[in-house]
């Protein structure tokens, strides 16, 4: 098997293990297809979907307990999350990024299920990582003792692509938050 093709479907396996690891459902935009993953790019990530028009999402998970097993099985420093979205969002951009948008609301907590959500959109894009699109949005995805997840949207400046990344429902879905205590 060329080596491409096997790094390619260890990078499936791997997101495939963290979405059963994590409980995390991914669900691509309407219109996107799977699309082959870059493997030689200043960030990396684990899967990507491309719509018919160019657009494209790309999807990375960071297991919060693969994180700290790689640190030796301690804590995370208490601000890791945020300054992992920084320093993607730094990578991505290459530090050309504008203003962040943090969301922490119930409505956030009830639709996403997560703790919070960063955001930003940002142009240029790093050309190793997208050399086909020259805008780009961020959305950071924290929920606490599960994951981090990225979703990378991708589109050429002026076409109205920007606004397919998310869709109708979440594109990214947790599990449900656990039943609190009586």
């Amino acid at each position: 098997m060329p080596f491409p093709l096997l790094l390619l479907r260890a990078m499936s396996d791997e997101f495939d293990q963290l979405l059963a690891e994590t409980g995390i459902t991914i669900i691509p935009p309407a219109g996107f297809s799977p699309f082959p993953v870059r493997e030689a790019c200043a960030f990396r990530y684990q899967r990507a979907y491309r719509h018919s028009r160019g657009a494209e999402v790309r999807f990375r998970i960071d297991s919060i307990q693969r994180l700290k097993s790689d640190m030796g099985g301690g804590r995370l420093p208490a601000n890791f999350s945020e300054s992992a979205f920084v320093s993607g969002l730094m990578n991505l951009c290459a530090g050309q990024a504008g203003k962040t948008r943090m969301r922490n609301d119930e409505e956030t907590r009830e639709f996403f299920r997560v703790d919070w959500v960063r955001s930003a959109y940002f142009r240029p894009v790093d050309p190793q990582f997208a050399p086909d699109h020259d805008g780009a949005v961020l959305y950071y995805f924290h929920r606490q003792g599960v994951a981090d997840v990225y979703l990378i949207g991708l589109f050429k400046q002026g076409s109205g692509d920007d606004g397919l990344m998310l869709g109708d429902e979440p594109p990214v879905q947790f599990p449900e938050f656990p039943a609190a205590a009586s």
